[in-house]
């Protein structure tokens, strides 16, 4: 028996941003009736509702570092795996009622994918962001005189109250005629986050982390947008809280205006106008092609389609490919799909292939030689790259800078996968010069010395791009910082629930939270009963019988639609969540 959609999608969105939910989901996906759909419509969606406790895990994600000031973190809070598998129920019902839920063409962000897409609940960022481009280009072709303004929204997602968020959940209910089941688990789960949010610093409501929050942000700005849309007609672009106006100046400065005051009125904020970007659109245009595709082969997603092709078809091949891997340096993380493809007979495996448009020649050519010579080769061309990018990039200003950076963020993510341990450290030293990039400076340095102590303060997303990687090392980890904080002791737990092997010097000083303990499997049966719901679901799901099982839920795949996941990437790019 395989997943149905549900299941697929939940597992697919979580894992490519955040690692306790998936965590979670797995554990829970293990019971084979929970991967039904019927369960997440049913029996998950009333488990939420009828519950008496709210079950998110607060935990830190790395914001920014300024010189001089300690690591500043966005509090973030995820759902236990039983909401996951509901919520992921209620955004596809939510899909079905576009008129109500589905944002206007001019936002780009957070939108449902297609009824038979198993990506996840939401179309994955990139494509999103690359179609922005492209129509910001057609408004400044359309104007000679162009002006872009680059603005945000201040603290979106902290800003949005409660009170506002169930404001717009019934009002888009109301015009879906959505079913009572439905609106009742929205409800319960607004309710859920305004009792988090009361205990923390956020006191307004909406949580940052659970997917639900998504179609919420969207929905409080759905009015916003058709008003700016109507008043910038073909000049108003949004992804997330970013948003750029087009136009001549007088119009620019107008919408800007009149952004402020719609935002206004649902207690929302754009930062102060001094830290708005603006460019002329023939400057602009010159950064056009940035985001496309140049066509050169092999490429990373030639590399990667290749891979996932042959784990497909020659599950039992996966050790040879990280041998072959190993030998030049290189570091990938190849789930084991054997069990998953196993499941299902040869007919149905060979109608899957079509579906992946691999033909059959393709198959035939793909090889472990051939894919570790595409890997030198790529890692050759992007490390010249990286060079050639990171070259005078610091003393880069305005417009200049703002186009260099996603390069180099670009080459960075991927040669985490691809550079050795020397290319890394030399990388770290460049990065570094670029406030933007410090992250992922520290992520390198970490990876080349096989030492997380610095690291370890940034976050669990920052931790989570390095252990990835860490893991398949097979060493031990030196891990020392001077004060075990929150995020120290987070990061920790991330590493050892990786498989890490973490140097703290003295085990006697090191964390032993709840987070940490699960992470050892220490006293599991004791965390049965913890009072915190998130660490008592997620270990009553693990059991006992089969001893600590965190490694080899990395190291096999749920199914074989889940997608190869490369942390460095997607935990190393601006949040997408504000």
């Amino acid at each position: 028996m395989r997943p149905e959609i549900l299941a697929v999608r939940a597992v697919n969105q979580y894992r490519r941003r955040d690692i306790l939910p998936y965590f979670g989901l797995r554990y829970y996906l293990a019971n084979l009736c929970a991967v039904r759909d019927r369960w997440a419509t049913d029996v998950a969606s009333h488990l939420v509702i009828s519950r008496t406790r709210p079950t998110y895990f607060h935990t830190l994600h790395f914001k920014e570092l300024q010189e001089g000031q300690p690591v500043a973190h966005r509090p973030m809070h995820f759902p236990g795996p039983n909401e996951a598998i509901a919520e992921a129920a209620l955004l596809n019902e939510c899909s079905q009622h576009p008129e109500a839920f589905q944002s206007l063409p001019c936002v780009f962000s957070y939108r449902f994918a297609p009824p038979d897409s198993v990506e996840g609940i939401f179309k994955t960022y990139f494509p999103g962001f690359r179609e922005r481009q492209a129509e910001v280009a057609i408004a400044c072709k359309q104007n000679a005189n162009a002006t872009v303004l680059y603005t945000d929204i201040k603290r979106f997602y902290p800003s949005i109250s409660t009170v506002s968020a169930q404001m717009v959940w019934a009002q888009a209910c109301d015009t879906a005629k959505l079913n009572e089941k439905s609106r009742q688990l929205g409800e319960k789960i607004l309710c859920d986050h305004r009792t988090v949010s009361a205990g923390t610093e956020n006191c307004r409501g909406l949580l940052t982390g659970p997917m639900f929050s998504h179609l919420i942000a969207n929905l409080m700005l759905r009015e916003v947008d058709f008003r700016m849309n109507k008043a910038l007609p073909g000049n108003y672009f949004r992804y997330v809280d970013d948003i750029i106006l087009t136009g001549d100046k007088t119009k620019v400065s107008y919408g800007r205006r009149l952004l402020t005051d719609l935002l206004a009125a649902h207690e929302l904020h754009l930062h102060a106008s001094g830290k708005d970007f603006c460019v002329g659109g023939g400057e602009w245009l010159t950064g056009e092609n940035d985001l496309a595709n140049d066509g050169i082969k092999p490429n990373w997603m030639t590399l990667v389609g290749g891979l996932r092709g042959l784990l497909l078809t020659k599950a039992d091949i996966r050790d040879e490919l990280m041998k072959a891997f190993a030998a030049q340096e290189m570091r990938f993380p190849l789930p084991d799909y054997s069990e998953s493809v196993l499941e299902v007979s040869y007919l149905k495996k060979l109608l899957r292939r079509l579906k992946y448009g691999i033909a059959s020649f393709q198959l035939k050519e793909a090889t472990v030689a051939g894919l570790a010579n595409d890997a030198i080769r790529i890692r050759d061309a992007y490390a010249h790259a990286l060079r050639a990018q990171l070259a005078g990039a610091s003393e880069l200003q305005g417009y200049a800078r703002k186009r260099r950076i996603p390069k180099l963020r670009f080459f960075a993510g991927r040669l985490t996968y691809l550079a050795t341990p020397q290319m890394l450290l030399e990388f770290s030293v460049s990065l570094k010069a670029l406030p933007e990039l410090h992250l992922i400076a520290e992520v390198f340095k970490s990876i080349a010395l096989e030492d997380a102590t610095e690291l370890v303060s940034f976050g669990i997303n920052a931790v989570q791009a390095a252990a990835q990687v860490l893991r398949l090392n097979n060493r031990p980890v030196r891990c020392r910082p001077a004060a075990w904080q929150m995020a120290e002791a987070q990061g920790l737990a991330i590493l050892r629930l990786n498989g890490v092997t973490v140097d703290t010097g003295n085990d006697l000083h090191a964390p032993a939270d709840l987070l940490n303990r699960f992470a050892l499997w220490d006293q599991g049966r004791a965390l049965m009963k913890s009072e915190d719901q998130f660490i008592r679901e997620l270990a009553c799901l693990h059991g006992l019988d089969k001893g600590r099982r965190h490694t080899s839920v990395l190291d096999s795949a749920f199914d074989r639609d889940e997608q190869l996941a490369f942390d460095a990437i997607a935990q190393l790019q601006p949040s997408s969540y504000f």
